[in-house]
């Protein structure tokens, strides 16, 4: 997909258009960053889980910025955490209506480039952690590594 200008992040999000989940697990990346070199690099399920009492999981609108200012973001969010940046789990919206999520786009002053994963599941609902959870392990399997970094120097 051809990069966008900054200024079309408040538009929605469209057809094809890669979202990236942040990582900043050192262990989560390298084990990631194993099963890329055998051509199977998808997303702990951990990593598309909502906060509790949540349905959205943040993602950045990948096609909207270079890649360097969006790993500035990850390593300032990364940071934050006490971590490092390590990349990103990259998939569509296509793959996340496919599962049955909905993506919001919903740039924040520090990040024009946010959105939303939503996961249609009540959150007072009986049944919610099986159901997060059942949308979480289909999200984490249609992700794909990109790894930041170390990695990406050769």
């Amino acid at each position: 997909m051809k990069k966008r200008l900054d200024k079309e992040a408040t538009n929605s999000v469209v057809k094809g258009e890669r979202l990236g989940r942040e990582e900043s697990s050192e262990t989560n990346a390298r084990k990631s960053f194993r099963r890329l070199n055998v051509g199977n690099a998808w997303a702990p399920v951990s990593k598309f889980k909502p906060p509790k009492n949540s349905n959205e999981i943040s993602v950045n609108r990948m096609d909207l910025a270079r890649i360097n200012t969006l790993a500035e973001l990850g390593k300032r969010n990364a940071a934050s955490l006490g971590n490092l940046f390590w990349g990103w789990y990259i998939l569509t919206k296509d793959a996340v209506e496919e599962v049955g999520c909905s993506v919001m786009q919903s740039p924040l002053d520090e990040n024009p480039y946010h959105a939303d994963i939503i996961i249609p599941v009540s959150l007072d609902a009986e049944e919610r952690r099986d159901d997060v959870i059942a949308y979480a392990r289909d999200l984490a399997y249609h992700a794909n590594f990109l790894p930041w970094g170390e990695w990406t120097n050769g």
